[in-house]
């Protein structure tokens, strides 16, 4: 009984033992199994830690990527902003052109309305000196008759008087006969004085539209690049008053009209066509217009650059 009690209880260790070595072959490949989750987490985690740091540099070019577009936003808003300013201004661009182009039109309408006047001033200018030639013709012609008619009755009258050695009477009687002859020789010299008159209006209108028709037609005078000289020019009493200052003088000096052609010779000589004529005339002068032209148009034309010829 004893024994098998003993058998037994041998049976019953050898199967507790039994028991523990399958549960040691359970824990082992628990074990073993572990070790392979840990082996496997640990390739985890380090394939986590390279996504991570993957991760963390994909982080910072997408913060680099991110700040240059933050910054290329602002340069786009920039440039927009210069693009609907350079907008407003190609608009104001075109405005001032259209402005321009109207401002334009009106020019060549005006020029197109002077350049006809001017044309119908020519064709005055050329009928007037037309006219001013035969008048002069006409005026030249009576005046060397009237002056054949005085010297032929000054010679008839000292004929007389050194034939006949005239008493006071008998001269008295000569005038008396030939007192028509002498009233139509004072009606012819008045005719002809007044037609000298004319004869100096034509001429000073004649030299207006010439100064006008150069006003229109040629370019307007400069003193860039000449030598300037101011004349003086005013109305007396007596006549006529004239000054004169010469390049490098600092005061007009008074001259009378030969030694102001005399010095303006000796400066057009000197300088030749680089000669700037600058006339004025007092604010208290008596002058008429015409007068003013026509000594101003005296001066130019002859010592003047303007109508030098090289």
């Amino acid at each position: 009984q004893a024994k098998a009690q003993d058998e037994s209880g041998l049976q019953e260790a050898e199967k507790d033992n039994q028991a523990l070595i399958d549960e040691l072959g359970v824990a082992r490949q628990l074990g073993r199994e572990l070790q392979i989750k840990l082996a496997l987490e640990s390739d985890e985690n380090s394939q986590l830690a390279r996504n991570r740091d993957e991760l963390l540099q994909k982080n910072v070019k997408l913060n680099v990527e991110i700040a240059r577009l933050e910054t290329l936003r602002g340069q786009l808003a920039t440039d927009q902003k210069k693009y609907e300013e350079d907008i407003d201004h190609l608009f104001e661009d075109k405005r001032s052109l259209q402005q321009q182009l109207a401002e334009l039109a009106t020019l060549k309408q005006t020029l197109q309305q002077e350049i006809a006047a001017v044309a119908q001033v020519r064709d005055q200018l050329e009928a007037a000196n037309q006219s001013l030639a035969q008048d002069k013709q006409t005026l030249e012609g009576q005046a060397t008759s009237l002056s054949e008619d005085k010297a032929s009755l000054t010679g008839q009258l000292e004929a007389v008087g050194e034939q006949y050695r005239l008493t006071k009477v008998e001269l008295e009687t000569l005038r008396a006969k030939h007192a028509g002859e002498v009233a139509a020789f004072k009606q012819e010299r008045d005719l002809l004085k007044e037609d000298l008159e004319a004869f100096e209006i034509l001429k000073a209108r004649n030299t207006e539209l010439e100064y006008e028709y150069n006003r229109l037609i040629r370019p307007a005078r400069s003193k860039a690049g000449r030598i300037w000289v101011g004349i003086e020019y005013w109305k007396t009493e007596t006549g006529y008053g004239y000054a004169l200052k010469a390049p490098g003088e600092k005061q007009y000096q008074k001259v009378n009209l030969n030694q102001l052609d005399n010095r303006l010779e000796v400066l057009k000589e000197k300088y030749g066509c680089k000669l700037y004529t600058a006339v004025w005339f007092r604010d208290d002068t008596s002058l008429s217009h015409a007068e003013a032209i026509s000594f101003t148009t005296r001066i130019q034309k002859r010592y003047d650059y303007y109508y030098c010829k090289d």
